[in-house]
Formats: structure tokens, C-alpha cells, sequence
């Protein structure tokens, strides 16, 4: 089974994603008051944002549900599932929408079948698909 899918800002699959391409769409908007306050965080100024350590600028892509995450699909308990940052539940929630689409993995592989996965989140400093490739093999 090969598969692709992905969420981006202002876009929940491919085809939104596509269709937003399409149509021109900026998919940059300001950073919303939900995920943090500009107050301590923004600074109009690249002088004094860079002399203050803070950040001179207010936009980004943010991707809707991005905490969203059911770690039982993938036999995770929910306390060690607390111990995760969101990145890791973006990884695994695509993985288990195929999934669930498909049926259970048990019941299309053998039991010696193997899985790869890996994710590319647009940060160079961190291997997210090391870090996330348990969600993987906990399902299968």
C-alpha cells in the first residue's frame, strides 16, 4: 500500500490544498489569539524585536486540528500520548485515517509485514519521522 496525504494551512487534504494553488489563495494569515498571544511575542521593529530576542513578524500557515490525535487507534495510552508534541499527532493522524479507510491492517497484512513511514514538517534541525515512526508500528 503507498499513500499520500497531507494537511496545510488552510487546507485539510490534497484537494483543498490543490484547489488552493489553483485559485491563488494566500494561505499565510496572522498568527491566530488561539495558539498564542502577540503581546509578549511580536514586535513591529526587526531592531528591537531582534535586541528583545523576539519576533518582527506576526504571520505563518497554521493547520487546523493540529492537536487532534486518537491515540488508542494506535494503541498509545493517553498519558504517554501527554508526553508527545503536536507534530507527533500530525504525523500519526493521516496514517490512521488510510487505516481506518482500508480496514484494519491486521486483516490485509501478514503478521510479518513491516511498515515504513516518515513525514517531512518543513524543520531541518529535528528527525520528525524517527521520533514518530512508533505511532507505525503500534498499529500493525
Amino acid at each position: 500500500m503507498i499513500g499520500i496525504s497531507g494537511r496545510y494551512p488552510q487546507a485539510a487534504n490534497l484537494d483543498e490544498y490543490w484547489r488552493n494553488l489553483k485559485e491563488g489563495r494566500d494561505s499565510i494569515i496572522e498568527i491566530p489569539a488561539d495558539r498564542w498571544s502577540l503581546q509578549d511575542f511580536y514586535v513591529d521593529s526587526v531592531q528591537e524585536a531582534l535586541k528583545q530576542g523576539r519576533s518582527y513578524s506576526k504571520w505563518g500557515g497554521f493547520i487546523d486540528g493540529f492537536a487532534d490525535f486518537d491515540p488508542l487507534f494506535f494503541n498509545i495510552s493517553p498519558v504517554r500520548r501527554s508526553t508527545w508534541t503536536p507534530r507527533n499527532g500530525c504525523f500519526c493522524s493521516p496514517v490512521g485515517r488510510h487505516w481506518k479507510t482500508l480496514g484494519s491492517p491486521r486483516r490485509i497484512w501478514p503478521n510479518n509485514t513491516k511498515a515504513m513511514s516518515g513525514s517531512s514538517l518543513g524543520s531541518p534541525k529535528r528527525d520528525t519521522a524517527s521520533t514518530d515512526w512508533r505511532c507505525v508500528s503500534k498499529a500493525i
